[in-house]
This record gives structure tokens, sequence and C-alpha cells, in this order.
């Protein structure tokens, strides 16, 4: 993975990253979040007790289906992209069922790269994932990773993400596809003026518009705490303090003079944009969730220069009367 186009990308833009998060990007300020579930099943279960008409996407509305597709996509990450440069072959055999159609021949192509190259081994680890979105037998996970780079002596950790295209086949969740550039932002439901609900036996249907709700709060926020100005410091700290809650809500006030004025001194503006996200756990009657947000940010530099950036954030939400509001926040 390390030699694909796309991780390079990601893995070239790190020191530019930690630049971004020093430059003033509010999210960065502030705290750690949570996680998922697992099952078996060969059709989609039902949805919910409750009898009804399907939703297109069953992320969620299917937990046990959603939970095996998480937690067995983030395995087949973790095997199929941690190789050792030496042993290839049994690599290749390792993953075997596992990553197959396009993914599998992307995987080749960068493994046949490190021929002729210094010995190097990765291993990968994903932090969080997210079914973003989950139709019969094809799932779309959202994956924070982390690579471990051992090369000529030297090691680097290096973070990383990814969006995977998973088949369901047989017991198994099959990689079909992978894409660590993230050019092209998926749509924000439009969730009109619903309100957050606080049931947990909602019919199919109605589950789903509950955890687009939650979505849709999380893009917004996500996007609102990663953005700053320097010309109007306040302004990006005050939307930080309106939509948060908790400890995160008073530490954002005790801080919020100082980053203000770390955010003017800096001169740089960062503007924000949600790529795709997904909802990790939602807790009704507890009105608890966890969504895991990739964006690109926009950076214009003290000097003009600009130029985009990715960043993944795991946020905690909490429901405060008819309000989703942040709770904790963790950069990826």
């Amino acid at each position: 993975m390390t030699s694909k186009p796309g991780s390079r990308r990601v893995v070239a833009t790190v020191v530019i990253v930690l630049l971004v998060l020093a430059a003033g990007g509010i999210v960065y300020l502030l705290l750690p979040a949570g996680k998922k579930q697992a099952s078996t099943g060969e059709q989609p279960p039902p949805s919910s007790s409750a009898p009804g008409p399907l939703p297109a996407n069953l992320a969620l509305v299917a937990p046990a289906r959603t939970g095996q597709a998480a937690d067995q996509v983030s395995s087949a990450i973790s095997a199929a992209y941690s190789y050792d440069s030496t042993k290839l072959a049994q690599h290749k055999s390792a993953v075997d069922g596992v990553v197959v159609g396009k993914a599998r021949a992307d995987l080749e192509r960068s493994l046949a790269g490190l021929q002729g190259k210094p010995a190097t081994s990765v291993t990968t680890k994903v932090t969080e994932s997210a079914v973003t979105n989950l139709t019969g037998n094809t799932a779309t996970v959202l994956v924070a990773l982390t690579e471990k780079v051992r090369s000529e002596g030297q090691t680097h950790d290096l973070p990383a993400r990814m969006l995977v295209t998973a088949r369901h086949q047989g017991a198994l969740w099959q990689i079909t596809d992978t894409d660590a550039k993230f050019d092209k932002p998926v749509p924000r439901p439009n969730v009109g003026d619903l309100r957050p609900a606080n049931r947990a036996d909602l019919p199919p249907m109605q589950l789903a518009a509950q955890r687009d709700l939650v979505l849709s709060a999380a893009m917004t926020d996500a996007e609102r705490f990663a953005s700053s100005d320097y010309r109007d410091p306040d302004k990006s700290l005050s939307a930080t303090i309106a939509m948060t809650t908790g400890k995160l809500h008073d530490q954002a006030v005790a801080g919020k003079a100082a980053n203000a004025d770390k955010i003017a001194k800096r001169e740089t503006v960062i503007e924000a944009h949600t790529v795709v996200a997904g909802v990790q756990r939602l807790d009704l009657p507890a009105g608890t969730a966890d969504v895991l947000v990739a964006m690109n940010s926009d950076v214009t530099a003290p000097n003009g220069d600009k130029g985009t950036t990715p960043s993944t954030v795991a946020l905690r939400m909490q429901r405060i009367g008819d309000q989703w509001l942040v709770s904790n926040v963790q950069n990826l």
C-alpha cells in the first residue's frame, strides 16, 4: 500500500498536514472517541423489530451485517497491506480470496514496484472504520489507518485513510476496490426539519432518517471545527463553542482568548470540506453516537500559497434537546 499512487499521495502530505494542524484548524485543539460489533449470515437480516419498507442504505439499520462488514474489511485491510518485500510470494497467497478484482490488481502492481529496491516491511493497522453505505451484498467502508514502515534501518509511523468497496461472498466480505484519494465528495443527507428521536424500536425508514440526521450534523460540525480564518478568529471559535457540549464545550470556552490570538498570528485561512462520513454507532435511547468523518481542507498560507490537505476525525455526538452536539473529537 505504501507504494500505491493514492497512498503515496497521502504519505507525502503528512508533513503538510502537521503544519495545517498547527496553523489553526480548531478541531485540533480538542480530545479522544469510540467503536462497533459483529455477526455472520448470507442475506441481509431484518433491519429492525418493526415492520416496514427498507431504505436504500442499510448501514446501521441492519446492525449485525453492518458490524460484520466493518470488522471483516478492517481485518482484511490490515492483513493485505501489511507485508515484507522479501516475502512477497507468501503474502500474495495469504490474501487469496480476500482481495479480488481491481483491488487485487492494484495491490499486486504496487508490490511489484518493490522489486530491486531496499528491503521494506509495512505493518498496517486500522484504527477506526465506519460503513458509509450498505446495499444488498455490497458495502462501502471508510477506514482510518496507520502504516509502520521499516526500511534501511529507519521506522516511520504514517497516518492514512482509505475508502473500501467490499462484496459479500459466502461467509466473507471480499475487498473489490480501494481509493485513497478522496477527490469526490459524497452528497450530504437531506434531513429537512427532522427532529432527533429517543426510541430504539423505530421502523427501518425512520431509523435510517435518524442515522442521516446524526451524520449530517457531524459532517457540518467537523467542517466548522477544522476551519479557521485569521481575519475573524472570534467567528471561528464561536462556531466551535456553539456546537459542543460537556467538557469539550468548557475547554473551548476557557481557551477561546488564547486560541484566537494564535489563529490571528498565524495568518492562515483553512476551509474544510467533508468528503465522506459514516456513523459507527448510534444509541437513540442514550442520545449518543460515534461518527467517522474524512475531510479535505483548502489551506491558504501567509505568503498566499494554496494547497489541499486531508484529515480524518472521530466525533462523539451527544443529543441535547433537538440538537446533536459534539462532546468529544479525536484527530486520526
